[in-house]
């Protein structure tokens, strides 16, 4: 009884395994002859573009870096990172105290400086007014008593020539005369003295009223400086990064070598933009997609025309009359779409804004700068700098028929493909056969068809192998 059980259980074994290895060998039959067969693909139809991608991050319009031009310690700062602000908004709020003190010392520096002015003007007067009518007079009494000196000389020495007068008064006479000319070089002197006292009279009220200008300046400082204790926003906008706190220290902006201690930086984000890098090779195509204001080279407005000079008769207008120079044609641009990390399943559309003529070389590597201003609505939902990856759309083709680049082969230096078709062995067999066609633009994953193919074609993306595991393009060399 037992060799009975023991032999059904062996038969029942035996049949799970043969039927175990049937299974394995029919699925290894498929997976082989999936394998054989190759992989098709059916010619569709669709729109086709050739892209240029770049990398950039995401920008506000404008960006302020806010200072003061006050000092101090914060005492208040009433907005949060991230609020939306007004042009007006009080930011900052610096305890006024020292530079009130700075305003009280340039108030008394100028009222210094305007006694120092009245002073310097006194001295002009005086210089002016009495010391050198003063001289003058000296100097004319001199020359009239020199003037009769020199006659009683002259009848002097007549009469000492004659006899008539004694030689001892002819060197009193000359010692009067002598005397008188060198009062008059003194008086001369005197003169030009009060001359040259005139003119440095004129230099220190020069430099007096410079005192009371400087001192006027810097009292306009001291004021703008006590109103700068309150800083508010210069413009609408987001406050991005807040760097004042509480109890902080502020070095002035206007009084410090290093310009001041940051409060605040304020973005413009009623619109965002991307600055990209585009290579060289390919800033060419950017440029021809680009709206015409934004390429380099271009007036900011049209240039006013030369108005032509009037004919006596009708006459075209040469080239040189017509369009303006280095006006290239009107161009509205093509659409540049942008995707982010944050928001992949998304499509942000935006505008060449601008392309900067200068180019950044790094490692001999030339790049130029193009600006990106986003224009569709989702883009209020970017955070400023963001990752972003730009896509722009230099040649595009719609509704053409499209052939897998996979399928795409060369053969004898001409390209085609291996069409699937019917055996003429072998009915409702499919194998490859080779044709021909004439490509266009090729994106990378598909060719598009100018002649040669038509939409619904079949077509090998993989061609079929034989059971030696060779690729086979030719009916007559597959085996069945």
């Amino acid at each position: 009884m037992k060799k009975t059980i023991f032999k059904w259980f062996i038969g029942i074994a035996l049949v799970l395994i043969v039927g175990m290895l049937w299974m394995v060998l029919t699925r290894s039959a498929k997976i082989q002859f999936s394998w054989l067969a190759g992989d098709i693909a059916t010619l569709k139809r669709g729109d086709l573009t050739i892209p240029i991608t770049a990398d950039g991050e995401i920008e506000p319009k404008d960006r302020v870096e806010i200072k003061s031009e006050a000092g101090g310690t914060v005492d208040e700062t009433p907005f949060e990172v991230g609020k939306l602000v007004h042009a007006g908004d009080l930011l900052v709020t610096l305890d006024p105290e020292d530079e009130q003190r700075s305003f009280d010392i340039f108030t008394k520096a100028l009222e210094q400086a305007g006694i120092n002015l009245d002073r310097a003007k006194t001295s002009l007067y005086q210089a002016k007014e009495v010391s050198l009518p003063m001289a003058q007079a000296r100097l004319d009494q001199t020359n009239s008593q020199l003037e009769y000196a020199e006659f009683e000389y002259g009848k002097t020495k007549k009469l000492e020539e004659e006899g008539q007068t004694h030689p001892d008064e002819l060197r009193q006479v000359a010692s009067q005369r002598d005397s008188l000319l060198a009062q008059k070089k003194q008086a001369e002197a005197d003169l030009r003295r009060a001359e040259s006292n005139i003119d440095l009279a004129n230099l220190d009220v020069k430099q007096a009223e410079l005192a009371v200008a400087k001192a006027k300046d810097d009292l306009a400082d001291a004021q703008k400086r006590v109103k700068e204790t309150r800083v508010v926003a210069p413009s609408d906008g987001m406050l991005s990064k807040l760097y004042a706190r509480k109890g902080m220290v502020i070095v002035s902006g206007s009084r410090s070598l290093t310009g001041g201690t940051p409060l605040a930086t304020l973005a413009d984000i009623s619109e965002f933009y991307v600055h990209t890098e585009v290579d060289e090779a390919e800033i060419g195509r950017v440029h021809d997609i680009a709206p015409v204001e934004a390429r380099p080279g271009t007036y900011e407005k049209e240039p006013p025309k030369e108005p032509l000079a009037v004919a006596s008769t009708p006459s075209e207008p040469t080239a040189e009359e017509s369009d303006p120079p280095n006006v290239p044609p009107f161009s509205s641009g093509t659409p540049v779409k942008v995707t982010v990390e944050a928001f992949p399943d998304e499509v942000f559309e935006g505008t060449i804004d601008r392309i900067e003529p200068e180019p950044n070389k790094t490692a001999g590597i030339v790049t130029y700068i193009v600006r990106i201003r986003l224009t569709s609505p989702n883009s209020s939902k970017l955070f400023i700098g963001m990752h972003a990856t730009v896509e722009f759309v230099s040649e595009k083709v719609n509704d053409a028929v499209l052939v897998p680049n996979e399928a795409v082969r060369y053969v004898g230096g001409q390209k085609g493909i291996y069409m699937q078709v019917e055996s003429r062995k072998t009915p409702g067999k499919k194998v490859p056969q080779w044709k021909e066609f004439r490509a266009g633009l090729d994106n990378g994953q598909y060719t598009q068809v100018i002649d040669g193919l038509k939409e619904g074609d079949v077509v090998y993306t993989k061609l079929p192998h034989n059971h030696k595991g060779e690729e086979v393009a030719r009916e007559e060399d597959m085996e069945e």
